[in-house]
């Protein structure tokens, strides 16, 4: 399980990947993931969304400054979220996942961001000691 940064397109789930890391080697030998994002800091007003489905690589790994109409929408949303403004900088050391939904629920246990791929127990703080 590893928290990350994500935005949401309307359709697909976005991520942007350090390539070089065990999880981005772990997505490439089995893509498939669950999700898990939620928000809020009191009980009340806790909220959530679970998100299974595969991993897609999207553009060039990893990402660059050359412009890829592939991966704009995804950036512009990311650039609005995270930097503050329209202008995405690519670092050369992160690449785009794209996840289409196969299905959507309610979370199961309360749990920062995080992608777990399948097979994998995700870690919760609110998990009783021994689960």
């Amino acid at each position: 399980m590893a928290p990350l940064w994500f935005v949401w397109d309307g359709e697909s789930l976005w991520l942007n990947s350090i390539v070089r890391s065990k999880r981005w080697s772990d997505l490439r030998r089995d893509p498939r993931v669950a999700v898990v994002i939620d928000g809020g800091e009191q009980f009340h007003e806790l909220r959530g969304v679970e998100i299974s489905g595969v991993a897609e690589v999207v553009g060039e790994v990893p990402r660059t400054a050359t412009p890829d109409s592939r991966v704009a929408t995804a950036e512009l949303l990311f650039a609005r979220k995270y930097m503050g403004g329209d202008h995405f900088t690519a670092d050369g050391r992160h690449a785009w996942l794209r996840i289409a939904a196969d299905q959507l629920g309610l979370p199961e246990e309360r749990c920062v961001a995080a992608v777990v791929t399948l097979g994998v127990r995700p870690w919760s703080s609110t998990l009783p000691p021994g689960y």
